[in-house]
């Protein structure tokens, strides 16, 4: 029998369950900053696209006022134009009364000359003409300047304003290129339309020959009708060659003029517009110039399909 003698004892191994939960532990303790970090960009992404929704909402919302403000303003100047017609026409209505009282009045002692004719009335007793000005909006970038100039001239012919004023009227509505074109032109000139608007049109690169080209094109606009059609070519035929300012000889030689040159060839013929001749007699002697500094032995073809060395 032994005597003070301590009994070891074994280590153990740690229970399964407990050291699969440690694992687990340190497993996850990586992952948790992964998470945050992935949580924090969503929501910095949700901030962003919140704040952009916002802007264009806020955008959206200054473009519906500013439309509202034009529609309002155009609602002023409509109600300020009913005014001032229904002013004119309540004194042309007093002005008429008058005038009747005053035949009245002075008919038991004059003896009124009856006309022997029912002609014109002349202009000095007709009533008062009616000469509106109406609110013509100014050029915008936005604008066709061919039809705004056609809008201006129509709106001038129903209003009845004299020819020689037109030019007035239009220079405070101009704007951008139209008005840099006026402004470079000679003071003699700027006080006529016709040369206001040609200097404008130039302006835009619209010239007789552009009117030319669309007038001789083929091309028939998407739902154009017959009808349509035929005023478009008689508008560019005038505009190109304003037969109300032309004889019948010169219009003939502009017509013989562009027959001469769509028979040429295309470098002659290219040289010879460049030169803008007037008249068909003017383009064959710069033709004869043309050929005279390029001929070598013999006389050179000239015609469509010929070609200059």
């Amino acid at each position: 029998m032994t005597r003070g003698k301590k009994t070891e004892t074994p280590d153990l191994p740690l229970d399964d369950d407990k050291a699969t939960s440690s694992h687990q532990e340190g497993a996850a303790a990586p992952d948790e900053p992964d998470k945050l970090e992935e949580l924090t960009t969503l929501v910095k992404t949700l901030v962003q696209s919140q704040a952009s929704r916002d802007k264009l909402v806020e955008k959206e919302s200054a473009r519906q006022d500013q439309r509202w403000k034009n529609l309002q303003h155009q609602f002023q100047l409509l109600q300020t134009q009913v005014k001032e017609l229904k002013d004119d026409f309540e004194t042309r209505a007093e002005q008429e009364e008058d005038d009747d009282d005053d035949v009245g009045e002075g008919a038991d002692d004059v003896q009124l000359a009856m006309p022997t004719s029912y002609g014109p009335v002349p202009p000095t007793q007709r009533g008062p003409i009616l000469q509106k000005q109406p609110k013509i909006l100014p050029l915008s970038p936005e604008d066709d300047i061919e039809h705004y100039l056609m809008t201006f001239e129509r709106i001038a012919t129903v209003c009845r304003w004299p020819k020689e004023e037109w030019a007035i009227q239009l220079i405070p509505l101009l704007t951008g290129k139209a008005r840099s074109a006026y402004v470079l032109m000679d003071f003699d000139d700027s006080e006529d339309y016709e040369k206001v608007k040609e200097v404008i049109l130039a302006k835009y690169e619209i010239t007789a020959e552009t009117y030319r080209k669309r007038f001789r094109a083929l091309d028939i606009n998407p739902g154009e009708t017959p009808r349509e059609l035929y005023v478009r070519l008689r508008e560019l035929f005038n505009k190109w060659v304003k037969p109300e300012a032309c004889t019948v000889k010169e219009i003939s030689e502009k017509l013989i003029l562009e027959q001469f040159l769509r028979m040429m060839n295309p470098e002659m013929e290219i040289w010879i517009r460049e030169r803008d001749p007037q008249s068909a007699e003017e383009a064959s002697r710069l033709a004869e110039v043309f050929l005279s500094a390029r001929s070598g032995r013999g006389r050179p073809n000239f015609g469509r399909d010929s070609c200059f060395s």
